[in-house]
């Protein structure tokens, strides 16, 4: 199967941003974390839906 241009472009922004983080999500994680409190946006955290039945 022929690799397609925009999954290429898509792995390489991840592999620019994971780099950034020494490929650590725990850093990734407090990072995206920190940005988003610093936008002083509410965060809405929702229970899991049950499963009907």
């Amino acid at each position: 199967m022929k690799e397609d241009e925009v999954i290429r472009e898509v792995h390489r922004i991840k592999d620019t941003i994971a780099a950034e983080y020494n490929y650590d999500v725990h850093k990734l994680v407090a990072a995206l974390k920190e940005k988003q409190n610093k936008r002083g946006r509410k965060v809405v955290s929702r229970k899991p839906k049950r499963a009907a039945g």
